[in-house]
């Protein structure tokens, strides 16, 4: 899945990223139950620091 979404970040997200802040995130030691609200709560400080 890591693989994925990296194979992604790199064929649509990098292209954006010289027009608009992107940042790519893994969440570490996160499963399916966590990740959502953890990586959601590091978008909101992302979007509005």
């Amino acid at each position: 899945m890591v693989g994925n979404a990296r194979d992604l970040v790199n064929g649509v997200v990098a292209p954006a990223a010289a027009r608009d802040s992107v940042r790519f995130e893994i969440g570490e030691e996160e499963d399916h139950a966590t990740v959502f609200t953890t990586l959601l709560c590091r978008a909101l400080r992302f979007a509005q620091p």
